[in-house]
């Protein structure tokens, strides 16, 4: 007769389970599947990536023992998942500025000081408690969100939890404010390069970050509310389990995936060394002179020659053409023309499709964006859009 109920009891009992490690699960496959990617060609991204990765396991490794109720678990899996909280930032933004600067410095692992400061504290108050404080720490605070009860160390390591809580979020927006900055400045970088940004920006990352501030910034108000209110129902902890998995997933997913980059970025400008240490010796008189001479020279190559419709147009095909390097035909365009080059390439581009469609209405959109330049009609529709 109690079969039905005891079907319930089980069937919710492992929901719970899965809700409470998909997060955990989701993680620990990507990992292992960037990890082989790495074994196999070793780059530098990937790596990155995968330390992110790894690191936002150990958080939902923490994550999920405390659903689970794994009160035994509790002082190294809370300390594990304080540190880890800390660090998912700056992985993410490290893994930034790889892609966008090609390099870390030693400073910028300064990011990851907060997260090791939080594991010794933790650390060292879990181990400074009698049992006593401790199962008031973790029966009070942990999974009842109240102060009320504690004393001594107690106390002091729920003040130690709050104290972190607006750390996080403090780094929440640094971390932003300074990914937005690199992928701004990458963005800038490759307007500047290439007249067909296509397959060459990191808007998805871009995306991802803001996607990825929104609901840590949720994740956040939640654990000011109380981790302890998702315990009560196991579909109500199926939201944030499912978002974050999901948000997880196709972070790795596009991160896995090759993607244009800094390394990428300088390998396609083949930059002359040799004529950047000759410019450095030259006055400035003398280079703004040669600036303004070569901006004449690239107005001339455009109307003569329509250059602007060779398709894949780089700033290095122009420098080629006129002889000279890349470093200059950047300050013609954005010091004395007065825009970027793919700016500059595209708004030619559109007015030449234009004027094709107005005196040859029967080809079609493909093949006026062909003959104007475009390899993509992605590429094609949204300069039209802006420039039209």
């Amino acid at each position: 007769m109690h079969f039905p109920s005891l079907n319930r009891t089980f069937a919710v009992a492992m929901t719970k389970i899965f809700f409470a490690i998909l997060p955990l699960m989701v993680c620990s496959l990507w990992a292992i599947h960037l990890l082989l990617d790495y074994v196999l060609e070793r780059s530098i991204i990937t790596l990155r990536l995968l330390l992110f990765v790894l690191t936002t396991m150990v958080l939902y490794a923490g994550h999920s023992a405390f659903f689970l109720e794994a009160y035994d678990l509790i002082p190294f899996t809370d300390t594990l998942y304080g540190m880890a909280n800390m660090a998912v930032y700056p992985m993410y933004l490290l893994y930034i500025i790889q892609l966008t600067q090609g390099r870390l410095y030693p400073r910028q692992w300064l990011f990851l000081v907060p997260s090791v400061l939080c594991g010794l504290l933790y650390t060292t108050l879990y181990v400074s408690m009698d049992e006593t404080e401790l199962s008031h720490f973790i029966g009070d605070f942990l999974y009842d969100n109240s102060l009320s009860g504690l004393m001594g160390l107690s106390l002091t390591m729920a003040w130690v939890h709050q104290f972190f809580k607006l750390a996080f979020l403090l780094q929440v927006l640094l971390c932003g404010w300074f990914g937005f900055r690199y992928l701004h400045r990458f963005e800038k970088h490759v307007s500047e390069a290439y007249a067909d940004i296509e397959g060459r920006t990191l808007r998805p990352v871009h995306f991802l970050l803001v996607i990825f501030l929104f609901t840590s910034l949720l994740s956040l108000v939640s654990s000011f509310v109380g981790r302890y209110r998702f315990l009560d129902s196991v579909w109500l902890l199926a939201i944030p389990s499912t978002v974050f998995s999901v948000l997880l997933y196709v972070i790795s997913y596009i991160g896995s995936r090759s993607m244009f980059s800094y390394v990428d970025y300088q390998a396609e400008l083949r930059l002359d060394e040799h004529s950047s240490l000759t410019e450095n010796m030259e006055l400035e008189a003398e280079v703004t002179t040669k600036v303004e001479q070569i901006a004449h020279q690239i107005e001339r190559l455009m109307k003569e020659e329509d250059f602007y419709l060779k398709p894949d147009l780089r700033l290095g095909d122009v420098a080629n053409k006129l002889g000279t390097n890349v470093k200059y035909v950047s300050m013609a365009f954005n010091q004395v023309i007065g825009t970027s080059f793919s700016d500059y390439v595209n708004r030619k581009r559109i007015a030449h499709a234009l004027e094709m469609q107005s005196q040859q209405p029967h080809l079609s959109a493909v093949e006026i964006a062909r003959q104007s330049g475009y390899i993509s009609m992605q590429s094609f529709y949204r300069n039209l859009k802006k420039f039209s």
